[in-house]
């Protein structure tokens, strides 16, 4: 059974927080830094699971999220989405 899992994540350190966090859950990590790569690898790696930031530096992370969805291979993957900005609270 394919259990991959896909992190898109421009952030090295994070993506790999993330994917050890996968690898831990019995996922098969594969990470993509920006959301061109993101798309390649859906149809490549066939993830399981996704673990998206909603800030790349090529696209919305909500953006990409949608076109997930939109593709018949996206539908149906769990897909967590997270985000690495603070706001400042006065």
């Amino acid at each position: 059974m394919n259990l991959n899992a896909l992190v898109i994540e421009d952030e090295i350190d994070l993506a790999e927080l993330f994917s050890e966090a996968a690898a831990h859950a019995g996922f098969e990590p594969h990470i993509a830094s920006n959301a061109d790569q993101a798309r390649i690898s859906l149809l490549e790696v066939l993830p399981r699971l996704v673990i998206l930031d909603l800030h790349l530096p090529d696209m919305d992370g909500m953006t990409l999220a949608t076109l997930i969805r939109k593709h018949p291979a996206g539908q149906r993957i769990p897909l967590i989405a997270f985000s690495g900005l603070l706001s400042r609270i006065e």
